[in-house]
């Protein structure tokens, strides 16, 4: 007689494929009701792995922060997509971000690419802690925590509008594909999102900076 073990992991294996079916919908229908100022709905590109391709791809797993962001170090290339709390565009661009580890100093620059404008180039410092990274500078102050080996939350405000917080969420969905959502919040009530998508560039190396 069989016992229960195996059943049960075989209908958690159907659970997880029937939910990731269906977030894979519900996250097609959201991208395909975003809006432009224009009016018109915003493609939905098909570079994005659906869910289900990330689940049956082979993830590293990360136990510390150290760890993490030793795996992820280097050239990251995507777009920004700054939202209202209602979904209506607010702007896009592109963006690169160049990060490296030294010992336990993490540095991460970050290009803006804007059309027509000149780069916008922001360098940060931080320094890891057990299983968080501490980032605090005249100008900038931010805590980011491990939740889980590739998901991160970073609740940070620049010291020049302290009314203003922002929260962000990285998640790590594959190896050289992640996304990080910012909300915005002022006085305490959302003001905007923002969707950022990243490919790992292995091809390049960030530049030194001290």
């Amino acid at each position: 007689m069989f016992g229960l073990t195996p059943w049960l992991a075989f209908l958690r294996r159907a659970l997880v494929f029937f939910l990731l079916r269906f977030f894979d919908g519900i996250r097609a229908s959201m991208l395909a009701a975003v809006t432009g100022v224009d009016g018109r709905a915003l493609p939905v590109t098909n570079r994005r792995p659906s869910l289900m391709a990330m689940a049956r791809h082979e993830l590293a797993q990360y136990d510390s922060f150290a760890q993490l962001l030793g795996g992820i170090a280097g050239v990251w290339e995507g777009t920004y997509t700054h939202l209202t709390p209602a979904g209506g565009l607010i702007e896009r661009y592109g963006s690169r971000q160049e990060t490296r580890l030294r010992g336990t100093d993490w540095f991460e620059r970050i290009i803006y690419t804007r059309e027509g404008q000149e780069r916008e180039v922001l360098d940060f410092k931080a320094r890891i802690t057990g299983d968080t990274v501490t980032f605090d500078d005249p100008d900038f102050h931010g805590i980011s925590y491990l939740v889980e080996g590739r998901l991160t939350v970073f609740p940070y405000h620049w010291k020049s509008n302290p009314s203003r917080e922002i929260v962000e969420i990285i998640t790590l969905a594959t190896d050289i594909y992640r996304t990080r959502l910012w909300q915005t919040f002022d006085d305490g009530a959302l003001t905007r999102l923002t969707v950022i998508e990243e490919s790992r560039r292995r091809d390049q190396t960030p530049d030194e900076w001290a």
